[in-house]
């Protein structure tokens, strides 16, 4: 499924976000990509008893990876002045193929 934000007609997007499901291998992840306005700054964060936290790079560039111990998995990056965040039930190569292969 795709879901398109956008304030009216006339503006193009701004925000997509792609829900992906795998029945077969009981996987889901959901993949947003944000443009970001003039001067917004971006923060990500989360329980660090939750699991582990990394920084890792994705395209030359610093990407932010959390995993949590029940097998899920968020990853946060920029891509310019797009901000492209995926989150859901997979592993760290997984969420890491899934981002290197964006382009």
């Amino acid at each position: 499924d795709v879901i398109l934000f956008y304030k009216d007609e006339l503006e193009k997007a701004k925000k997509a976000v792609l829900l992906y499901t795998n029945q077969v291998e009981a996987k889901s992840f959901m993949l947003t990509i944000r443009m970001l306005e003039q001067n917004e700054t971006v923060t990500t964060g989360t329980d660090a008893n939750a699991g582990d936290y990394e920084t890792v790079e994705v395209h030359g560039q610093p990407g932010y990876l959390f995993t949590t111990k029940d097998g899920r998995a968020s990853l946060d990056y920029m891509s310019g002045n797009t901000l492209v965040s995926i989150a859901g039930s997979l592993t760290k190569d997984e969420i890491m193929q899934v981002a290197n292969n964006i382009k």
